[in-house]
């Protein structure tokens, strides 16, 4: 405290544990003769079993905060923040309450003066219009997908942009950061879809897109650089006989970086599951945010996924491992059918059938397909699926498969990259840039994303087929392998007339037990993790991320852990 000029009174909170209750009092007397005569800081008591030595009786944490802004300008904030609550509903009163101060210029200066100082390009809004609109532009993902998530986050920008191209920058961007309280949000490609990189209490997108490039690629096993886009792995994997085993429908312009901290799953999930399987991932090189920032290497399962899909907010993630597949000679195929059930029982068939292997399996409600994907021979009535599978001797075993449900075949062809006389590859009509596609025709289309268990996905179809009119709700259906069945990824194309009618399509699906992931909420436990815990998540944000300077805002229970603290 007294090499940052500070004393006692700046600790906001107290965190000991002792190992048995008769400590409890002897540090609660040494604790109030402490603060005796000033204000005491919030505390916290826990009761452990032990440390790591058994000397060791009580440790004590204590976290303060030291005043950067003058205080005629803290007064201000204060008392704008406190006539603000005022106006706000309970929780986002809540939200308030936990929001840090953005950092000034002052601060900002000195953050960039710094990062400047490892050779890394640093732009600061202020310093004009051209590097204000940049930091806008690097602000963005496609959060603009959500009706919701527009009005909430348009408009968010960083307050300076780091463009890192190697370890050293990250590092003292990390340094920096810690040091002078400047959030800090790491973006890859871009390409999220909930507002994963949305600055919401300003600070700095630290963007490692240029920090890229594959390190080792061997025996089916590669390592690179967060900023590497999928493409290039996919590419120069090929070329050795290998490719990945699933990425998102952005593959062209997503990072391996970015799909591991934002995304979940993707193409290729059918044969191999999601981020979370064990295996998935095999390694990352993460960075915490202090003023000694540690480069950290996880490999343990526990540890990896106490940093997948967790938005950046407890480790900058620079270095990824993971395995490959080997190469298939993929053909893509198109089938329709007049009946939804039959077309999604056509593809829980091909999905499940055990000598045809299949990369990626999708079914579109009609008129999905014909109003706004680019397929051949496919009418407004036709349900279509499409088939990713291999090898292409097995094409009569599929027409066989598809003629026994009623379907008919309408193309299948070799996947290739598209041309102007050629049709887009599959992949680039499913997951969410079917919403894509969809918005692009008509911008009152939104999407929920759901999943339909493997015991009883076909009658979940049904039954959402049967409350919901096409024009309110048409199904798009993802297969996926769900602990080795399969089942149904949703991202139903939705038309609601406002906000509330959106959120009670949403309930609708939740009380008839199909589990929502909210595209429409910019947290880790509203999105992608809903229904999952995220203690690990907490805990690691915990040692990485003291100060909360990590993607603030993204992680709910910090923001409640901090409030309940302050309280």
């Amino acid at each position: 405290l007294r090499a940052e000029n500070a004393s006692l009174v700046n600790i906001l909170h107290l965190r000991a544990y002792v190992v048995a209750r008769e400590y409890m009092s002897s540090y609660m007397s040494a604790r109030d003769a402490a603060f005796s005569g000033i204000s005491p800081p919030a505390s916290t008591l826990l009761i452990v079993n032990g440390f790591s030595k058994p000397e060791f009786l009580v440790e004590v944490e204590a976290v303060a905060a030291v005043q950067t802004v003058s205080a005629k300008t803290f007064r201000r904030r204060r008392i704008s923040t406190r006539r603000m609550k005022h106006r706000f509903s309970y929780s986002q009163r809540l939200h308030l309450s936990t929001q840090q101060i953005k950092p000034d210029e002052e601060q900002l200066a000195r953050f960039a003066q710094d990062v400047r100082a490892s050779g890394a390009k640093v732009i600061l809004a202020s310093a004009g219009a051209n590097q204000k609109r940049e930091c806008l532009r690097r602000s963005r993902d496609y959060f603009w997908y959500s009706p919701i998530l527009k009005k909430k986050l348009d408009g968010y920008s960083a307050d300076a942009v780091v463009a890192a191209t190697k370890e050293e920058h990250v590092v003292a961007a990390a340094r920096a950061a810690a040091t002078y309280n400047v959030p800090i949000i790491t973006r890859g490609g871009g390409t999220g879809n909930y507002g994963q990189i949305s600055p919401v209490r300003g600070g700095a997108i630290l963007d490692v897109s240029g920090f890229c490039g594959i390190i080792s690629l061997n025996d089916g096993v590669c390592r690179a650089f967060a900023g590497t886009k999928l493409s290039e792995i996919e590419d120069t994997a090929r070329q050795q006989g290998w490719e990945l085993r699933q990425h998102p429908s952005t593959r062209r312009e997503a990072t391996i970086g970015g799909f591991v901290a934002g995304g979940s799953t993707g193409h290729g999930a059918l044969l191999h599951g999601g981020l979370a399987e064990d295996g998935a991932v095999l390694g990352l090189t993460v960075i915490s945010a202090e003023k000694e920032p540690r480069i950290l290497h996880l490999s343990e399962p526990n540890e990896l996924n106490s940093v997948i899909h967790a938005y950046g907010t407890n480790g900058i993630i620079t270095q990824v491992e993971f395995p490959l597949a080997r190469v298939q000679p993929w053909v893509d195929a198109i089938f329709s059918f007049d009946n939804l059930g039959d077309a999604a029982t056509f593809a829980i068939d091909v999905a499940n059938a055990p000598a045809i292997i299949t990369r990626a399996v999708a079914v579109f409600q009609a008129p999905i397909a014909a109003s706004y994907l680019e397929l051949p021979e496919v009418s407004n009535s036709s349900n279509v699926v499409t088939v990713q599978f291999s090898p292409a001797a097995l094409a009569s075993s599929l027409w066989r498969l598809a003629k026994n449900r009623g379907g008919n075949a309408t193309t299948a062809d070799q996947p290739t990259q598209p041309s102007e006389t050629k049709p887009r590859a599959l992949y680039l009509n499913s997951w969410n840039h079917t919403t894509l596609h969809a918005l692009k025709k008509d911008k009152n289309v939104t999407y929920l994303q759901a999943a339909y268990a493997s015991d009883n996905a076909l009658h979940t179809v049904a039954q959402v087929q049967n409350f919901f009119p096409t024009s309110k709700l048409l199904q798009h259906l993802e297969c996926v392998n769900m602990n080795g069945r399969v089942g149904f990824a949703v991202l139903s194309l939705i038309w609601p007339q406002d906000d509330n009618e959106l959120l009670q399509i949403l309930e609708w699906h939740e009380k008839h037990d199909i589990p929502i992931f909210n595209p429409h909420d910019e947290t880790i436990e509203g999105g992608g993790m809903k229904g999952m815990s995220i203690s690990h998540q907490l805990n690691f944000k915990r040692i990485t991320d003291p100060a909360g300077i990590l993607n603030p805002g993204k992680m709910r229970c910090y923001d409640e852990e901090v409030s309940s603290n302050c309280k």
